[in-house]
């Protein structure tokens, strides 16, 4: 049986009129910085549903949104979007399969989710890897299915497949012994140097570039910093987590939640990975990755890999593991 009931009109006034204060009062705090007790404030953040800001974090984490056409399609990270939504934020996850979590025998702890049905389209970059194999002093480096490079001290390098104008701007760095912090480059042609801490040249994404700007106008010192084939990117400043994709943003959150400041970023199509002061989180890597990871003897300092399953990882004895 259905049940009717009849409304009087003053009473439906009084609640439209309770839900537009409401709706002000939320839309004047979303306007207001985040501050976290004892910290520093933090800037807005653009937070996807289902996910939580972090709060007992230095950093701020920002999300700027890429309006750039991008060089492949977005299927891929849409649906990265809606899983980390859906297993990460729920009660569920611990039934998911492919959640992982291991703490290291240095005591490194590792958290995130796995991908093990990728598929390796990357060529062997046997130049590379017969030229670092016995080196030690690795400090960063980055690579793409057909290119890849290694920075060894402040500015030396190894690299394989690098276009051109990516070697003079290494060379640059190493003649005038300019610190190389961190470097980028992606299969669709994106690629970025960052020294010196508040320098960079590169061909990347235009927002990306004003935003990296922005942030070193600011005197924030940028520190590590992604590009993936999409055009989607990441970087990490002294005080600040930057990311154009809310899923990066989303992965951001939960790493600095979980484990501190992040110090390091690496973002592809389908996968994101943090490293923080405490732990590594990571969402959606290729499974072998996280296999290499768990069983090292020594630090992590920087992992770079790609959706293949390739990878070159940086501990912080200078000792370099890859597979590429």
């Amino acid at each position: 049986m259905t049940e009717h009931r009849t409304f009087s009109t003053r009473p439906l006034l009084i609640a439209f009129m309770a839900l537009v204060m409401t709706v002000f009062c939320a839309s004047a705090m979303a306007q207001k910085p985040l501050t976290s007790p004892g910290k520093k404030k933090t800037t807005g953040v653009k937070k996807p549903t289902g996910t939580s800001t972090a709060s007992s974090t230095n950093r701020n984490t920002t999300t700027r949104r890429n309006t750039r056409t991008r060089t492949t399609p977005r299927t891929t990270r849409q649906n990265y979007d809606e899983t980390f939504v859906d297993s990460v934020a729920t009660d569920t996850e611990a039934d998911d399969a492919d959640i992982v979590e291991a703490t290291m025998a240095c005591g490194i702890k590792l958290y995130g989710k796995i991908k093990r049905d990728y598929v390796d389209n990357a060529n062997a970059l046997k130049t590379l890897t017969s030229a670092i194999k016995d080196k030690t002093g690795g400090k960063t480096g980055c690579l793409s299915n057909t290119a890849g490079i290694v920075i060894f001290g402040g500015n030396g390098y190894n690299s394989e497949g690098l276009p051109s104008d990516m070697i003079e701007t290494l060379s640059m760095c190493n003649k005038n012994k300019y610190t190389i912090n961190d470097i980028a480059i992606t299969n669709s042609g994106w690629w970025c140097v960052v020294y010196n801490g508040n320098k960079f040249k590169g061909m990347i994404p235009s927002n990306m570039r004003s935003n990296l700007q922005s942030y070193i106008d600011k005197g924030e010192l940028i520190e590590s910093v992604s590009i993936s084939d999409n055009s989607d990117y990441a970087f990490i400043t002294d005080k600040s987590c930057v990311a154009s994709n809310d899923a990066d943003v989303a992965a951001m959150n939960e790493a600095l939640k979980m484990f501190g400041d992040i110090t390091s970023v690496c973002i592809t199509n389908n996968a994101s990975l943090m490293r923080c002061n405490d732990g590594i989180f990571f969402w959606n890597i290729p499974s072998n990755v996280y296999e290499k990871i768990k069983v090292m003897e020594s630090i992590p300092a920087c992992v770079k890999y790609t959706d293949s399953g390739t990878y070159v990882i940086f501990t912080t004895d200078g000792h370099v593991a890859f597979y590429m």
